[in-house]
């Protein structure tokens, strides 16, 4: 993950939850395809868990790369 990025990233996607108030959100995967993805998805997961909203997570095919197998 680039920081930078992933740092814009979090606030766009804080942008729009605030802004759409969802039921629920679901990340359909591939969120990263590093070596080190579990750092990647403990940072997207402990950003979902902040925003108070009902969330699931299905992976991709790129999340299962490195860390995290099938």
């Amino acid at each position: 993950m680039n920081s930078k990025k992933d740092d814009k990233a979090l606030e766009n996607m804080e942008y729009m939850i605030t802004e759409s108030n969802p039921d629920l959100i679901v990340i359909t995967g591939d969120l990263s395809s590093n070596k080190d993805n579990e750092g990647d998805i403990k940072k997207v997961t402990n950003f979902m868990e902040s925003m108070k909203v009902p969330w699931t997570m299905t992976f991709g095919n790129h999340d299962a790369e490195g860390y995290w197998k099938r």
